[in-house]
């Protein structure tokens, strides 16, 4: 038996070790429909919000909508209250986008003419 031979075994256990430790301790944040079974459309999204758990910073909001129609815009607490894009904002066009929240307030609209005055804007706080 050539020496040594124990050690690669050991640090090859060692290794494993540490990558089934560190699974354990991850945790995923939780995915929320926007909308619910509606999905992203013209309506007030205050009683959608009403109705789910709080949300927190690293949980998933997915965008469902008909690609075309509609888009995602992210926005600023200005661009939301105002319904105007400005500047160079992150759009989202696929009608299934998936956007993790941060920590504070993330505000959300439809650029499409009329729509976020339609209702197509959702302001979230992740604690």
């Amino acid at each position: 038996m050539a020496k040594g031979g124990g050690n690669a075994g050991l640090v090859l256990a060692l290794g494993l070790l540490i990558l089934v430790a560190s699974q354990c301790f991850y945790v995923e944040g939780a995915t929320h429909i926007v909308g619910g079974v509606q999905g992203w459309g013209p309506f007030a999204y205050n009683e959608w919000l009403a109705k789910v758990p709080k949300m927190k910073a690293g949980d998933q909001l997915v965008f469902k909508y008909k690609p075309g129609l509609h888009d995602v815009t992210v926005v600023g607490n200005k661009g939301y209250k105002s319904c105007k894009v400005t500047g160079r904002p992150k759009q989202l066009r696929s009608g299934k986008d998936k956007i993790v929240l941060k920590k504070g307030w993330n505000y959300f609209i439809c650029s499409a003419p009329g729509h976020c005055f339609q209702g197509m804007r959702l302001a979230v706080k992740a604690l």
